[in-house]
């Protein structure tokens, strides 16, 4: 059995999927078949040996579970429970997080697909809540050291090519030349027809229940699925609650301290 080398916690809509599949291209890089194993968050009671078990040997090896982020809980049993463990994140302005978060939420079902940003908002409370990855990622330096790599999305999507050199050698390995790697993967999307968001939804758990995630995600990160079932997603105009600007605004002041990085761009 094997322990993992490395693992990205999120969080989400920042481009773990694209991540996932550029690091899945390296020659020293053997990664297990799901990508979202959920360990210390859903089934850390199977123990250590059921996990070790979920990654291959051969090469460094790692998992990608986007919620570990949002819960320092989790991520201090990373710390206590793997010691010598890498730990990878990605920062976005969260607004724009925040955006794709709601059409994604949309196009899965779990947000009614004519409802509009700020109808989900009063509904859906925890859409808004993108005003803590400052204080949960100052923590997480605290813990990992130099054994946290936190990127930026802006540099993942302008200039690929260098955010993965960075990565390669903060896992100490070579560069090595990508396939895909202007890809975009995960763009807004919706969905051509809104009848088919409970039935994918609906699919899509039976899958996940029955165990078949690896093959879920090929089937979701199809280029023929996603031609066939959606189309580009129109972005509509918002007008953010002051309250909402004013928290994440703050938000990116903390992150703009943490990562010494003058973030002021992402305010709206």
């Amino acid at each position: 059995m094997k322990s993992p080398d490395f693992i990205h916690i999120g969080p989400g809509r920042t481009g773990t999927t694209y991540i996932f599949k550029m690091l899945g291209q390296h020659p020293g890089i053997n990664l297990p078949n799901e990508k979202e194993i959920n360990f210390f968050n859903r089934n850390y009671s199977k123990g250590l040996d059921w996990y070790f078990k979920k990654f291959p040997e051969g090469g460094l090896t790692g998992e990608f579970t986007n919620l570990y982020f949002y819960h320092p809980e989790y991520v201090e049993l990373i710390r206590d429970e793997l010691k010598d463990i890498k730990v990878i994140t990605v920062m976005r302005n969260p607004f724009d997080r925040m955006m794709s978060n709601f059409m994604y939420q949309k196009r899965s079902g779990s947000i009614p697909p004519n409802m509009s940003f700020n109808e989900a908002l009063e509904k859906y409370p925890d859409l808004g809540d993108q005003d803590k990855f400052g204080i949960y990622l100052k923590q997480y330096q605290k813990w990992f050291g130099d054994r946290l790599f936190a990127g930026v999305y802006d540099d993942l999507s302008q200039n690929p090519d260098d955010f993965y050199k960075r990565l390669f050698n903060f896992l100490g390995l070579d560069t090595v030349q990508l396939e895909g790697v202007d890809d975009k993967v995960n763009q807004s999307v919706a969905l051509k027809s809104s009848v088919l968001a409970a039935p994918i939804r609906l699919g899509a758990n039976a899958m996940r229940k029955l165990g078949m995630v690896g093959m879920l995600d090929n089937i979701k990160n199809s280029s023929f699925t996603r031609s066939i079932l959606y189309k580009k997603a129109q972005k509509d105009a918002v007008e953010y609650p002051e309250w909402l600007r004013m928290n994440i605004n703050a938000d990116i002041d903390r992150l703009s301290e943490v990562l010494e990085r003058d973030l002021s761009h992402w305010k709206k």
